[in-house]
């Protein structure tokens, strides 16, 4: 997903309607993938457990894959 450009339309329309991508930069390191070499739609966080902590306590609905 992070680097098939078949996805491009997928993004664009995800975009739209507001629907973000965000991966864990710390898990990322661990498998040795760089956010340089990933969609620029994509956007790395450094924790993801807090980064979705902190969204649950300001009222977001969440959804981890």
């Amino acid at each position: 997903m992070a680097t098939d450009t078949t996805l491009q339309e997928a993004f664009v329309a995800a975009e739209k309607y507001g629907v973000k991508l965000i991966v864990c930069e710390f898990a990322m390191k661990v498998y040795g993938v760089s956010m340089d070499s990933i969609n620029p739609y994509i956007k790395g966080t450094p924790n993801a457990h807090k980064y979705l902590f902190q969204l649950q306590e300001r009222g977001y609905n969440t959804l981890s894959i």
